[in-house]
C-alpha cells in the first residue's frame, strides 16, 4: 500500500507538471500572436540578415514579405540575391549606403525593388546591425520594412501640382526659377554660356476665340511635345502660362559667337516645327497651321539677375512679334 500511495503521488505531481506544461505553452502561443500582430502592425515585415552570406536574402521572422514583394526568400536566393530585385537606378545608391551602416547604430533607407508582378514597390527599410561581443564585427543585421509605395505616390502628385503644368506636363514657373538660378550658377563654374528663348504661340487668342478653349488646350500640348523635342536632353522646357512657354538652354559654348551659332539652330529646328500643320481632333476641326515667335537672351555667369533675363527675353519676343511674326529676335 505504501508503494501505491508513493505512484499515485508521482502521477499527480506529473499531472501536475503536465498542467503547467500545457499553460505555459498556450502563454507562449498567446505571445507569438501579439508578437505577430504586432509586427504587423508596426511594419510590413521584420528580417534578420546573416552577413557570412553575400546574397543578403533575408530570414523572415513576421510579416507579409510575400506579400510585399511578390517572392518567397529562397526565389530571391535562385535569382543571385536581394540587389538583383532592388531597382537598377536605386542599386548604386544602396551599396553605398553599406559602410556607413557597418558604423551606426541603425540606418534608416527608402528605395525600390522591383516585385515578381514587374510592379515597382517602395520601401522603407529600418536596419540595426548586430555585432560580435568579442570582435564588435557586425555579422547580423536587423531589419524593419514599410511598403511605403502610396506614400510615395502621394509625394509625386504635390510634387507634380506644385511644380509642372497640369495641362501640358511641362515645368511650371516656379520650377523655370529655380531651374534658371542652377543654370546660372552652372556658367559661372564652367564659363560657358547659356541662352533664354522666349516662345510665344502666333495668333493663338484666334484659336480660343473662335474654336474654343478645349482646341487651344489641344494645340498647346502639341506644340509643347514638339518644342521638347527640338532642344537636348538636359535643356528645360517650360510652359510660363498662356500660350507663353521658356527654355534654358546650358552649356552652349565658351566663346560667344559659337554659342549664338548653336543658339539659331535650335530656334530654327523649334520655328519649323512650330509651323507645321497640327492635327486637332477637338470638334473634327481640320489640321491647323500656327507660327511662333522667338525672343532670346544669352547669359555668362550671374551678369544678369534671372528677372533681367526673363524680361529681355520678352522683349525680343515682342520685337519678333512687331516685326512680322515667324521669326527670331536677340536681345541686346
Amino acid at each position: 500500500s505504501y508503494a501505491v500511495g508513493k505512484l499515485k503521488e508521482s502521477l499527480q505531481r506529473l499531472r501536475h507538471a503536465l498542467a503547467e506544461s500545457e499553460a505555459q505553452k498556450e502563454i507562449l502561443e498567446d505571445k507569438e500572436r501579439l508578437l505577430t500582430l504586432f509586427t504587423e502592425l508596426s511594419s510590413d515585415y521584420v528580417y534578420q540578415i546573416d552577413l557570412q552570406h553575400p546574397d543578403l536574402v533575408p530570414e523572415i521572422f513576421a510579416g507579409a514579405f510575400k506579400r510585399t514583394t511578390g517572392y518567397e526568400p529562397e526565389e530571391i536566393r535562385n535569382k543571385g540575391g536581394w540587389m538583383k530585385i532592388v531597382h537598377p537606378e536605386d542599386q548604386e545608391r544602396l551599396t553605398k549606403l553599406v559602410p556607413r551602416l557597418l558604423e551606426a547604430t541603425s540606418l534608416v533607407s527608402e528605395y525600390r525593388i522591383i516585385s515578381a508582378s514587374g510592379k515597382t514597390v517602395w520601401l522603407r527599410d529600418h536596419v540595426k546591425p548586430v555585432r560580435d561581443e568579442q570582435s564588435g564585427a557586425v555579422i547580423k543585421l536587423l531589419g524593419a520594412v514599410h511598403d511605403i509605395t502610396e506614400r510615395k505616390s502621394a509625394e509625386q502628385q504635390v510634387e507634380n501640382l506644385a511644380f509642372y503644368d497640369p495641362l501640358t506636363a511641362l515645368p511650371n514657373r516656379r520650377l523655370l526659377l529655380d531651374r534658371l538660378e542652377q543654370g546660372l550658377a552652372l556658367s559661372a563654374r564652367t564659363q560657358f554660356y547659356g541662352a533664354i528663348l522666349f516662345i510665344d504661340l502666333d495668333h493663338f487668342k484666334n484659336l480660343n476665340d473662335t474654336r474654343g478653349h478645349e482646341a487651344g488646350d489641344q494645340l498647346l500640348i502639341q506644340q509643347g511635345r514638339r518644342i521638347v523635342r527640338c532642344v537636348r536632353e538636359g535643356d528645360t522646357v517650360a510652359r510660363l502660362g498662356g500660350d507663353e512657354f521658356i527654355i534654358i538652354l546650358g552649356e552652349l559654348s565658351e566663346e560667344e559667337e559659337k554659342a549664338a551659332e548653336e543658339v539659331s539652330e535650335i530656334t530654327r529646328r523649334i520655328l519649323h516645327a512650330l509651323s507645321l500643320p497640327v492635327a486637332l481632333s477637338y470638334r473634327q476641326m481640320s489640321d491647323y497651321e500656327n507660327t511662333c515667335s522667338i525672343g532670346v537672351t544669352m547669359f555668362k555667369g550671374h551678369e544678369l539677375t534671372v528677372d533681367e533675363l526673363l524680361r529681355r527675353a520678352d522683349m525680343a519676343m515682342y520685337q519678333a512679334k512687331a516685326g512680322g511674326r515667324d521669326r527670331v529676335e536677340l536681345a541686346v
